[in-house]
């Protein structure tokens, strides 16, 4: 879309919980100058801690930020604001994981790739949490 990346803006949650999540949230939008206007998570545990941050510092969901996860697990549908999520394949994942292994298994061990790139179909399911309603 031609918007440039504001690496201050891209934030790195290494424990990967909902109360990192918190409180990485809440510091960054402290600031005015990093306060965005949509946060999209790396998973949906981490955007259900960016939904706590948001709500604590009296924003709402998605009037003043919109929150989209990733994984589309179960909880997301059920929380408030519905969570929007990208929806992970984690069958197929599972799938060509295993189909894979038994390849490197059978292969000797000259023959075996190092590394091999799986691209598989996701979905944008949207929710509540990114909708801005007019």
């Amino acid at each position: 879309a031609g918007i440039p990346v504001l690496e201050e803006l891209i934030v790195t949650c290494p424990e990967g919980d909902e109360w990192e999540s918190f409180e990485l949230i809440k510091k960054l939008f402290q600031n005015p100058l990093t306060r965005a206007d949509a946060i999209f998570a790396h998973h949906d545990i981490v955007a259900s801690g960016a939904m706590m941050a948001v709500k604590s510092l009296g924003l709402r969901i998605p009037d003043d930020v919109g929150i989209v996860g990733f994984s589309n697990w179960q909880f997301s549908s059920m929380i408030d604001p519905p969570l929007s999520s990208v929806l992970q394949p984690g069958f197929q994942v599972g799938e060509r994981a295993i189909e894979i292994l038994l390849e490197i298994i059978d292969k000797k061990p000259e023959d075996r790739a190092l590394s091999t790139n799986i691209e598989l179909d996701t979905e944008l399911i949207i929710r509540k949490s990114s909708q801005r309603i007019p």
